[in-house]
C-alpha cells in the first residue's frame, strides 16, 4: 500500500470514526437538551399553576383606561382594596373621582371569595325592595346581570367565580356592562376563592388582640392594601366589620374635609367628641350605637387616619345591628393613631 493510499485510508477511517463518535455525542447532547427542556417546561408549568392559585389583587383586574371607560370621568391614579360594603364576601378595588375632596367614589370592582353567595336573593331584593331594574346580559359567563338604580351594578358568574363592577356613571349601559364583565372574567382564577385573609405588612394581623376585642371574636375575612396614597385594612366576623386606614392629603383637602365631616356629624345629630390624641392633630370621635367611628386629621404630614366599626353585611342577607364594645374601639383607635403618627413623622 502506497503511503498516499494509506494516508487517504486513515483519513477516511478517521472521518468515519469522528462521524460515528459525532452521532453518539450528538445523541447524548440531544438527550441532555431534551431533559433540560423538560425541566424548564415542568418549572414553567409549576409556576403557572402556582400563579393560578395565588392571591388576586382586585385592582389588577382592570387597567386605568378600562376604569375610566366604566367611570365615565377622570379618576385618581390612587386606589385602595377593601371589603365591598354590599357584601363582606367580596374583595373590592375602590377608585375615587379625580380631585375629590372627600374621596367620592367613581367605581368599585372585584370578585367573591366564595361560591356560596345568596345571589338570587340579592337580585330579588334589589328589584322588589329597592325598586331597581334588572337586565339580563347575554353571552357573558353562565349568568350576568345589570342592576339599574341610582347607581349601576353589573354582575357575572361563571362556575364558582363571581365578579362585579359598581359605578355612579349614568351612562353605564348594557353594552358597557357586557364589556366590563368580559374583561373581568378573563382574569378569573381559582386563587380568588383560596385567600379569605390577605393583609399588607402595615395592617394589624387578623389575630391582633385589639382587632379581635373590637370585633368580639375570630376574624374570618380580612383584606387591605398599601399604595402611594396610604394604607387601608378591612376585617370582618359574622356580625361586625372593622375598617382602619391612613391616607395622605393636601393641607387644603384636610381643612375642607374637616368642615365636611363636622357638617355631616351635625346633620345626623352625631354625639361627637373632639380630641387631640397626638400632638398637632384633631380627632373627631363618635361612640355611635350603630357603630363607633373616628377621623384624625394631621397637618404635618397632611394625613387622615380613620377607624370605624359597623354591622357585617353579606350579599342578600341581613344580620341586624349588633352591640359594640366602645371601650375596646377607643383603645384600638388610640393605638392606631399613635402608630400611624409615629410611622409618618419619623
Amino acid at each position: 500500500m502506497s503511503s498516499r493510499t494509506r494516508t487517504a485510508l486513515v483519513a477516511v477511517l478517521a472521518a468515519l470514526s469522528l462521524a460515528g463518535s459525532g452521532c453518539s455525542i450528538g445523541s447524548g447532547d440531544a438527550a441532555a437538551d431534551s431533559g433540560r427542556s423538560s425541566d424548564r417546561a415542568a418549572k414553567r408549568s409549576a409556576a403557572a399553576e402556582k400563579a393560578h392559585h395565588a392571591y388576586v389583587d382586585p385592582c389588577s383586574l382592570l387597567e386605568r383606561d378600562q376604569r375610566e371607560a366604566i367611570a365615565g370621568t377622570p379618576i385618581d391614579s390612587s386606589y385602595d382594596v377593601r371589603l365591598f360594603p354590599s357584601g363582606v364576601e367580596l374583595n373590592s378595588c375602590s377608585v375615587s373621582v379625580q380631585g375629590s375632596v372627600v374621596d367620592a367614589l367613581a367605581l368599585n370592582y372585584g370578585y367573591a371569595v366564595t361560591p356560596k353567595l345568596a345571589f338570587r336573593k340579592f337580585l330579588k331584593e334589589a328589584k322588589e325592595i329597592g325598586g331597581a331594574k334588572i337586565e339580563k346580559l347575554d353571552g357573558v359567563g353562565d349568568e350576568a346581570y345589570l342592576i339599574n338604580d341610582t347607581t349601576k351594578e353589573a354582575w357575572v358568574r361563571k362556575g364558582d367565580n363571581t365578579l362585579f363592577v359598581w359605578t355612579t356613571n349614568p351612562g353605564f349601559d348594557t353594552r358597557a356592562a357586557t364589556k366590563a364583565l368580559t374583561d373581568l372574567l378573563a382574569k378569573a382564577t381559582p386563587g380568588m376563592l383560596e385567600h379569605p385573609i390577605h393583609l399588607p405588612r402595615l395592617c394589624p394581623a387578623a389575630t391582633d388582640p385589639r382587632v379581635v376585642a373590637v370585633l368580639g371574636g375570630r376574624v374570618d375575612r380580612a383584606i387591605g392594601s398599601t399604595t402611594r396614597s396610604g394604607t387601608t385594612c378591612s376585617y370582618a366576623t359574622r356580625t361586625r366589620s372593622l375598617s382602619l386606614g391612613a391616607s395622605g392629603r393636601s393641607k387644603q383637602s384636610i381643612e375642607k374635609e374637616m368642615k365636611v365631616s363636622e357638617a355631616f356629624s351635625d346633620g345626623i345629630g352625631s354625639d361627637r367628641e373632639t380630641l387631640e390624641i397626638v400632638a398637632n392633630s384633631t380627632t373627631s370621635f363618635s361612640a355611635s350605637e350603630y357603630g363607633p367611628y373616628a377621623f384624625t386629621y394631621m397637618l404635618d404630614p397632611a394625613t387622615v387616619i380613620h377607624a370605624s366599626v359597623d354591622a357585617t353585611v353579606r350579599l342578600g342577607r341581613d344580620y341586624g345591628y349588633p352591640s359594640y364594645d366602645q371601650a375596646a374601639f377607643r383603645r384600638l383607635n388610640d393605638w392606631w393613631v399613635h402608630k400611624q403618627a409615629a410611622r409618618l413623622r419619623r
